[in-house]
């Protein structure tokens, strides 16, 4: 199988911002009972337990970086990893899992201006017509489809951490395009995942504390579980590998996806009702991913006077 092609990408990017919405749910469970400290690093070592062995088998010797491309991967890790699960944590224990979504809105755009600063890409009219459908479907979600509830939404302490961590989930998909010029997508979250275990955990060991088995609920360690397997060790490769190969403007929009996938998993978990507002909301993200990733016209994509001399 070529997975290099485009509908390959678009499905393993909707299997890892389909995670990353369950992971709202799942690392509200976790902070419930861990300090988010504690539930970050031991996201992260497992994932790291996880990755490497299948680092190994797939790329040998070839998983040996030399000291200079450190730095590198160590931003990828400070950003992607410590920083953003910091703050991702630490916010969910302040902040509703949906309302902690409707931020996520906001990566796309930080994106599409951090990529145009930095990686000079260009973001079309096309893409930003996405983004704001995007957008429009995430508050249509989260506001119930009234413009009241909207106009009322006051932003806490956790608003404003989550806020954070999808800056920093800008920065490290920017980071995503360097690291792929030189390494695999599966070399780089492994070693993000390791520097980041490393990190966390120097950060919680003050938090650390002997735990009965029967004092943690299955519900927690299934999410912690959940949280290093699926949602960091799978959809960070495939992240990665949908980084690899579109711009990072265009792999942004499907952030909007993860609100989507957040208030789904919060109605079949936490048995909220399905209303209108999640449909119409989700249409409006689907399209908005459509329209900033479909390809332009064979037709508007000649040069003018072409289109002239075969129109006349």
């Amino acid at each position: 199988m070529d997975f290099s092609k485009k509908w390959i990408i678009y499905i393993l990017l909707l299997l890892a911002t389909i995670s990353w919405g369950a992971s709202f749910v799942a690392g509200r469970y976790a902070v419930g009972e861990l300090h988010p400290l504690v539930a970050a690093s031991s996201r992260f070592i497992l994932a790291f337990l996880v990755l490497l062995p299948i680092l190994i088998l797939k790329e040998g010797r070839n998983i040996l970086v030399s000291l200079r491309d450190l730095p590198l991967l160590f931003a990828a890790g400070l950003t992607g990893i410590v920083i953003y699960n910091i703050c991702f944590f630490t916010g969910l224990k302040y902040t509703y899992a949906l309302n902690g979504s409707l931020i996520v809105a906001a990566g796309p755009v930080f994106t599409a201006l951090l990529s145009s600063w930095i990686l000079k890409e260009e973001v079309t009219i096309r893409h930003w017509l996405g983004v704001l459908l995007s957008i429009a479907g995430v508050l249509f979600i989260i506001s119930s489809g009234s413009i009241e509830v909207l106009l009322k939404l006051n932003f806490n302490p956790g608003d404003i951490l989550i806020t954070f961590a999808i800056f920093n989930w800008s920065i490290y998909t920017i980071v995503g395009k360097f690291t792929g010029k030189k390494f695999s997508s599966l070399l780089t979250i492994t070693y993000a995942c390791g520097i980041g275990a490393i990190i966390l955990t120097l950060l919680a060991i003050p938090h650390y504390r002997v735990l009965e088995v029967n004092e943690i609920s299955g519900g927690t360690i299934f999410s912690i579980i959940f949280l290093a397997v699926a949602a960091s060790a799978m959809a960070f490769v495939f992240w990665y590998h949908g980084v690899k190969y579109l711009n990072a403007s265009k792999v942004a929009v499907f952030q909007n996806v993860v609100p989507l996938a957040a208030a789904v998993f919060s109605i079949l978990i936490l048995g909220e009702q399905l209303k209108y507002f999640h449909l119409a909301g989700g249409l409006l993200i689907f399209l908005g991913v459509y329209t900033a990733n479909r390809k332009k016209s064979e037709v508007l994509d000649k040069p003018a006077n072409v289109r002239l001399k075969e129109s006349g």
